[in-house]
Order: C-alpha cells, then structure tokens, then sequence
C-alpha cells in the first residue's frame, strides 16, 4: 500500500480509493418497437388517393376532346386561276383544294370547267382525284380587249349530284408593246 507523504513528510489519507473497475456483461438492449398504425392517418391516405384518382378519371373522360364528325364525301374549295399569256394562247391553270371527308368519301374524279362569257370558248376537263391543278389553254383576245370567264372545279361522286365551287378571272390583252429605239420617244 503506498502512503502519500506531504511536505513535511506527514502521511495523508487519500480521499477516494480507486479500485480496478470491471464491467458487468449486459446483455445488449431489445430495439424500441415501431408504435401500431394510426388508423386515423391510413383512413386519410386512402381517401386522398381515391380523391386524386377520380379526378384523373373525370378528367380523362371530361375532357377529352369530342373530333367533329367528317361529311360524307369530299367536296373541291378554293378554286383559284392565274392566267397568263403565252405565244398565242391564254394559259389558265386552275387550282383547288379538296375537302375533308371519312375514309370512303373521296371522289373519284375531279369536273374541272372554264366558262368565258361567249360561251363558244368554254372547256371541260376531267382530272383524277389526287391531282389538285389543270392547265387549259384559249385563245387570247385582240390586242386592246379583254376576255372574262369563270373557272370552276366539282368533286364527281357516283350517284351524287355536283357541287360546283368557282371564281371569276379577267385577262386584258395589252395594245402594243412599247420598245425604246436609239433616243426616239417611245411608240405604242
């Protein structure tokens, strides 16, 4: 046993004894168990999801987007002609568009008519359903005159009757051509 000496060599008393500390073996402690479930918070998340789930029904069957229903048969819109003058003749390509229909309503040829107003120089052309332009040719007028016609287009369906769709034209044929020679005025 070793005696603590002070200064004056008198023996002090210690005031705690250490003695060796030994540890009991314990045995490891059991983990906490999770608390039963709340009902209550269950009973939430169920109706939240039913909720979220028959909005996204409603919605999709709401509004989903009704398609208009197609007419029956095709039908020619749009008609539109450009004339020009080319050598000797008139050039009029008329040009159209053709209507949405189901998938049996296409025509199976397309009426195509330039009418002028005399009547004698009109045309008549027939051209498949999956050309949308024809090119017809008249004669000019004289030199100073104008020529006024129509031109229209009409779908052609079996055992229906035609609808015509049309616009008018004017071509005026000028008088002369005007050249300019060497510093001379120019002559009409």
């Amino acid at each position: 046993m070793l005696i603590a000496l002070s200064s004056d060599d008198i023996p002090v008393e210690p005031e705690v004894r250490v003695h060796s500390v030994r540890r009991k073996r314990s045995e490891p402690s059991k983990p906490l168990t999770p608390p039963p479930p709340n009902v209550r918070n269950w009973m939430i998340y169920a109706a939240l999801a039913l909720l979220v789930i028959a909005l996204m029904v409603d919605g999709f069957l709401g509004h989903r987007p009704q398609r208009p229903a197609l007419p029956s048969y095709s039908e020619a819109t749009e008609v539109s002609s450009t004339v020009v003058e080319i050598s000797d003749s008139l050039q009029i390509v008329v040009s159209w568009e053709l209507t949405l229909a189901d998938s049996g309503g296409r025509p199976d040829s397309i009426l195509v008519k330039v009418v002028t107003e005399n009547h004698r120089d009109s045309l008549i052309s027939i051209q498949p359903s999956d050309q949308l332009a024809d090119t017809l040719y008249l004669r000019p007028p004289k030199p100073g005159k104008r020529v006024k016609g129509t031109s229209c287009a009409a779908a052609e369906h079996p055992g229906q009757p035609l609808e015509e769709s049309c616009t008018p034209w004017q071509y005026v044929r000028p008088r002369g051509i005007a050249q300019a020679t060497g510093g001379e005025p120019f002559e009409e």
